[in-house]
């Protein structure tokens, strides 16, 4: 889910908030299973759950193109067969997209 904080004051301004073009706050919840890794050989793969707080920003150009920057630092732990391990987990995106409208 994403909370965007700065909707109204960018209206304000009369800057462009088109398919959401403002900043926000946001929470990755991820769970990823030990069935998705390929080559299984010699490798036991654990199941993973992370939970990352994430801020971001959204911004649109050229029409129907917009690009977006997501970080967040959260914790992650593994779990399944002889491996249990925790820690902090770092979360970094970059993105550029087309909107289809």
């Amino acid at each position: 889910p994403k909370y965007y904080y700065s909707m109204n004051r960018r209206i304000e301004k009369g800057k462009n908030i088109k398919n959401n073009g403002a900043n926000y706050f946001g929470l990755q919840l991820r769970y990823i299973p030990d069935s998705f890794v390929i080559g299984k050989q010699n490798f036991n793969p654990s199941n993973q759950i992370h939970i990352v707080p994430t801020f971001g920003i959204r911004r649109n150009f050229g029409g129907n193109f917009n690009y977006e920057f997501r970080t967040g630092i959260g914790y992650g732990t593994t779990f399944g067969y002889d491996v249990d391990d925790s820690g902090a987990i770092f979360d970094l995106s970059m993105k550029i997209g087309f909107d289809f409208k």
